[in-house]
């Protein structure tokens, strides 16, 4: 089941490589931005609840999108780093995790 876990997530980010790379010009460090957004979802979900991760991420996608009307294009991957900081400081257990769940997880 193990190995079976590992193919299928290498699979998986092989289909998100897939479908991502058409739509961004590719190079060597164009997977960062992504990252940080993609630790900005978990975080904003709560680590270990999918089902609120992808609320979260579409969360973070529409006010990235709706900042782009009020702020220059260009500060739109800065709009998803201030969203992580905000979380991290008012509730570092992510919107939708409880505070109680995160600090079991500490032991």
């Amino acid at each position: 089941m193990v190995t079976f876990s590992f193919m299928l997530s290498a699979a998986i980010g092989a289909l998100g490589g897939c479908i991502v790379s058409p739509i961004t010009y590719v190079a060597y460090d164009s997977g960062v931005p992504l990252a940080i957004k993609g630790f900005t979802v978990a975080i904003l979900g709560g680590l270990g609840n999918s089902a609120a991760s992808a609320g979260a991420g579409m969360l973070l996608g529409i006010l990235e999108s709706f900042s782009i009307s009020v702020l220059p294009a260009a500060y739109k991957d800065a709009i998803s780093v201030a969203i992580l900081l905000v979380i991290l400081f008012a509730r570092p257990s992510g919107l939708f995790g409880s505070a109680e769940e995160s600090r079991l997880k500490e032991f």
